[in-house]
């Protein structure tokens, strides 16, 4: 649909295409910006594509170099000059954000995941190392905050499910949910179903 590139950012917004079952189309729009001490010397583009060159002398000293990317749908925005402006004001107010403090909000938040979910398992560090494994791909695909959202069935893991959504999410996903996060991460993934129910009875 539209793309542009400058010499320390760009974006490109895309369009799901016409088809014959019903289903809504909705655009998305990815914007990335960069610092950091390499220098920009311009970007192209092609149809599919956007791109950002940089250089930096290596040396004895530690260069760096930050890329940050903010995604925007039609979930949230009407039509693609909003979805783009949108992303162009979470660009602009993280630009002048340290790396460090983005992090320690990231950590943060997980960190509050954690005390409310650990599962601690003694005597085998195999099977502590694959419960929070598993506790971790389950909380990065799905942690409530958008009742218009689902688990998908593949969580991360690919695109075969194409979208689509099973009902027996709540027979395995619920009790989960119910034992390890907070309430509304369930009641989120309940009232989904509800939001569905006229449409899969149709």
């Amino acid at each position: 649909m539209d793309k542009g590139v400058s010499d320390d950012r760009s974006y490109i917004a895309a369009q799901t295409v016409a088809n014959p079952f019903g289903v809504e189309q909705f655009i998305v729009n990815a914007g990335q910006t960069f610092a950091g001490s390499f220098k920009a010397f311009g970007g192209s583009q092609t149809d599919w594509q956007v791109s950002n060159s940089f250089e930096a002398e290596v040396g004895g000293t530690p260069e760096t170099f930050e890329k940050r990317v903010i995604v925007t749908t039609s979930r949230d925005y009407q039509g693609l000059e909003a979805v783009k402006a949108a992303g162009r004001a979470l660009s602009e107010k993280i630009a002048g954000v340290a790396f460090e403090t983005l992090l320690d909000a990231h950590k943060a938040g997980w960190q509050h995941r954690w005390e409310i979910a650990d599962v601690v398992i003694e005597g085998s560090d195999e099977a502590q190392q694959g419960i929070r494994f598993n506790l971790f791909q389950l909380f990065s695909t799905y942690y409530g905050e958008d009742a218009r959202l689902n688990i998908g069935p593949k969580g991360f893991t690919g695109e075969k499910y194409g979208g689509a959504t099973y009902w027996d999410t709540e027979a395995y996903a619920v009790p989960l949910y119910l034992a390890l996060a907070e309430p509304e991460v369930t009641r989120n993934l309940l009232q989904y179903r509800r939001n569905q129910i006229a449409a899969g009875a149709a």
